[in-house]
C-alpha cells in the first residue's frame, strides 16, 4: 500500500487526474447506489468519460475561460463535468442545490456562466424562473436522472454532450490530454461563492496552484492511499468536501462512494464501509445523541454495561491523546468493553473507520473525546474558501481535543495584535472576481485576514475562540466571544441550538431551540391527544424551567458578565429553508436578530428601563 502519496509532479488538478488513471487505471474510482449496494467504475472508465465530457462541451464552442456552473446534489457526473470542463480549462462554478431560485440568479448572473450542469426538476426549474435575467446563459446540460426531458438548443441530455464528445475525440485523437497539460498553475480554476453568514455572496477565485498547494500539505501530513474509501454527502460546492472529499481522494486513487441524499447516511454507512469521512459537527452531534439515547432506553443491565464500557474508553482514549500504552489490565477491559458494546457501535459506520476530520464550524471537545472513547477518532480542521481552504489540522498522530491542530506545511499563520489570525501561503486566493476593493481589504499587506479570533497554545495548536465580528461588546465594555458559550450550552441533551444576544445590551440573552424529541420523552408528551407541536412544547412552563436549571448548571464556571440572564424558546430549529442557517449550516446572526427583534426587545424591555433609571438617578 503506498501511503503518502504526494502531488509532486502534477501542476494542477488534470495533470493530477491523469497521473492517477495512470497509476492505478483499475481501481475503482467512483461509486453509486443502485438496487440497495454500491457500484463502482475504474480510473480508466471515468478518464474516458472526463475526455468525452472535454470533447462535447469543445463541440458546444466552450473555451478556455468561459464559466460553467454545476447546480446538483453530489454525485459521479458532478465530479466528472467538473474534471472534464478543468480539461479544457472551462472555469467551474460549483451553486448549492438547496439555493432558492433568486441567489441562484444572483450567482450565475455575478459570473457570467454560459453553460449550467444540473440534476432534476427542481433545479431546471430554478434555471428556468430566472432564464429571462441571465442573457450570458445559453445552455443547460441534464444529469440523468430516469426521466426524460425534451431536448432542444438550451436544453442538452448528458448522454448526449457524451455522443458529442465521442465524435470529437475520434476526430482528435490525443487532444483531450493535450488540453489537460497545457494550463498554467496560476490559471483561475474555480469561482467559489461564498455562503455569506451577512447575506452577501462573494466569488472566490482560486487557481490550480491554490488547490494543488493544499493538496501537497495535505499528503505531508495525512496518510492518504488507494485502498482508503469516502463517503461523500457534504455539498460538492462547500470547498471544504471538495478539496478533502474529492480533490484529495482523487490524487491518492482512493474510491469515492456517494450517499443517495443527506438523510441517508445512516444507511449509506454500512454498505459503502468508508476509511475516512468528512463531515460537519452536527453529524457527529446527532449520532453521539442516537447512542445516547438507544442506551438509556434500553434494559438496565445494558445500561450499566454502556456506563463501564464508556468509562474504560476514556481512560484509554486518554492515554491515546498522552501518547502513552495504557497497561496491561486497562487493555484486557478495553477489549471486552469493545467486544461488548464499541465494536457494535463501529458497526454502525461500516466498521472501518479510520478517521473522520470535521470542519465548517467548532465542534465541541466532549464530542471528540466521547468518539475516542469508543474507538472512533474525530479530529479538527480549520480553513476558508479564501484558502482553498485548510490552513490549520489535527492528525491521527497529532491531535489536541479543543483545537485546530498546527498550521499546515506551506501555511504561514500568525495573530495579529488584536487576536485576527493572519495566514499567508500558496493556497491563499487570487481575490474575490469582481470585488477589487474587497480584495486589497481582505488581502492587506500580503496577509489573508482570516476574520477569526484565535491563539496558539504552549505547544502550537492554534485555538479559535470566535469570529472577529461575532463577538459582542455589552453596555458595560465587556466583550464577550459568544461560540464557546454558545458550544458549552449546546452540550446538553436538551439544547439543540443556541445563539447568544447582548450587542450594546446590559447583560448577555439568548435565543434556544430545545430538543423536541428528548423533550416530548423527558416529560411524556407523546402520549397527549394530540401530541403537542414544537411550537406548543416551547411555550410550557416545565420546558423553561428544565432549561433555566441546564443554563445554570453548565454557566457556573462563566464570568458573570458571560452568564446568559434570559433566554426565549424558539418552536422551530434553524435552518437553511427558513433563512438562519447558511448551506453550511453556519448561523446568519444578523438575519436572526432581524427575524426575532421583537422577541429579543421583549427580552430587554424591563431590564433597559431599570438600567435607565439607575442612569438618571430615579
Amino acid at each position: 500500500m503506498n501511503h503518502g502519496i504526494k502531488a509532486g509532479g502534477s501542476r494542477t488538478i488534470p495533470e493530477a487526474f491523469l497521473a492517477t488513471m495512470a497509476r492505478v487505471p483499475e481501481h475503482p474510482a467512483y461509486a453509486t447506489k443502485t438496487g440497495g449496494e454500491y457500484r463502482s467504475v475504474n480510473w480508466a472508465t471515468a478518464a474516458e468519460a472526463v475526455r468525452k465530457i472535454c470533447g462535447g462541451l469543445v463541440k458546444l464552442g466552450l473555451k478556455k475561460g468561459d464559466r460553467l456552473a454545476l447546480l446538483s446534489p453530489n454525485r459521479m457526473e458532478w465530479a466528472l463535468m467538473d474534471l472534464g470542463a478543468q480539461f479544457l480549462g472551462v472555469v467551474t462554478v460549483p451553486v448549492y442545490a438547496s439555493l432558492p431560485v433568486g441567489q441562484v440568479q444572483l450567482i450565475l448572473a455575478d459570473c457570467g456562466a454560459c453553460t449550467i450542469a444540473l440534476s432534476g426538476r427542481e433545479q431546471l426549474d430554478k434555471v428556468l424562473a430566472c432564464r429571462s435575467e441571465l442573457p450570458a446563459l445559453e445552455r443547460v446540460i441534464l444529469f440523468p436522472e430516469g426521466e426524460e426531458f425534451p431536448e432542444d438548443e438550451f436544453l442538452l441530455s448528458y448522454r448526449r454532450l457524451l455522443q458529442l464528445g465521442g465524435q470529437w475525440l475520434a476526430e482528435h485523437p490525443g487532444e483531450a490530454d493535450r488540453l489537460a497539460t497545457s494550463h498554467d498553475p496560476g490559471d483561475l480554476m474555480t469561482l467559489i461563492y461564498t455562503s455569506g453568514t451577512t447575506g452577501q455572496q462573494k466569488g472566490v477565485m482560486l487557481s490550480h496552484r491554490n488547490i494543488v498547494s493544499n493538496l501537497e500539505s495535505t499528503y505531508q501530513v495525512f496518510r492518504i492511499s488507494e485502498e482508503d474509501v469516502f463517503l461523500s454527502f457534504l455539498p460538492l460546492s462547500h470547498v471544504f468536501e471538495r478539496m478533502a472529499g474529492y480533490y484529495m481522494p482523487m490524487h491518492a486513487g482512493a474510491c469515492v462512494c456517494y450517499a443517495q441524499d443527506m438523510t441517508t447516511v445512516g444507511e449509506d454507512l454500512p454498505d459503502a464501509r468508508p476509511t475516512v469521512m468528512i463531515s460537519v459537527p452536527r453529524l457527529f452531534e446527532k449520532i453521539h445523541a442516537r447512542i445516547i439515547e438507544k442506551a438509556e432506553k434500553g434494559p438496565r443491565l445494558k445500561l450499566k454495561i454502556f456506563h463501564w464500557a464508556l468509562g474504560v474508553g476514556r481512560r484509554v482514549a486518554q492515554c491515546r491523546t498522552e501518547h502513552r500504552l495504557p497497561g496491561f489490565l486497562l487493555e484486557r477491559r478495553f477489549h471486552l468493553a469493545d467486544k461488548l458494546v464499541f465494536g457494535k457501535i463501529r458497526e454502525r459506520t461500516g466498521g472501518r473507520l479510520r478517521f473522520a476530520v470535521s470542519g465548517g464550524a467548532p465542534l465541541r471537545k466532549d464530542l471528540c473525546e466521547f468518539f475516542l472513547s469508543v474507538g472512533l477518532l474525530v479530529i479538527e480542521g480549520y480553513g476558508l474558501t479564501e484558502s482553498s481552504p485548510v490552513l490549520s489540522a489535527n492528525t491521527p498522530d497529532d491531535f489536541r481535543f479543543g483545537t485546530v491542530g498546527r498550521p499546515y506545511p506551506g501555511v504561514d499563520l500568525r495573530i495579529a495584535p488584536d487576536g485576527e489570525i493572519l495566514a499567508r501561503g500558496e493556497n491563499v486566493m487570487l481575490g474575490y472576481y469582481n470585488r477589487p476593493g474587497e480584495t486589497e481589504e481582505t488581502l492587506a499587506e500580503g496577509w489573508l485576514h482570516t476574520g477569526d479570533i484565535g491563539h496558539f497554545d504552549e505547544d502550537g495548536f492554534l485555538v479559535i475562540t470566535d469570529r472577529k465580528k461575532n463577538l459582542i461588546v455589552t453596555s458595560g465594555g465587556k466583550n464577550i466571544a459568544p461560540q464557546p458559550i454558545e458550544n458549552l450550552l449546546a452540550s446538553s441533551p436538551l439544547i439543540e441550538q443556541v445563539m447568544l444576544v447582548g450587542e450594546r445590551r446590559n447583560f448577555v440573552s439568548a435565543l434556544i431551540v430545545p430538543s423536541f424529541d428528548l423533550l416530548r420523552d423527558e416529560l411524556g408528551l407523546s402520549d397527549e391527544s394530540p401530541p403537542p407541536t414544537t411550537e406548543e412544547i416551547a411555550n410550557r412552563p416545565e420546558v423553561s424551567r428544565l432549561i433555566d436549571a441546564e443554563i445554570q448548571r453548565l454557566s457556573r464556571d462563566l464570568a458573570q458578565y458571560e452568564r446568559v440572564r434570559k433566554f426565549s424558546l424558539l418552536g422551530s430549529e434553524f435552518s437553511i429553508e427558513s433563512g438562519e442557517l447558511t448551506p453550511s449550516l453556519k448561523v446568519r446572526r444578523p438575519f436572526v436578530l432581524d427575524k426575532y427583534r421583537e422577541l429579543i426587545e421583549g427580552m430587554y424591555l424591563t431590564s433597559d428601563h431599570k438600567d435607565r433609571q439607575r442612569e438618571d438617578g430615579r
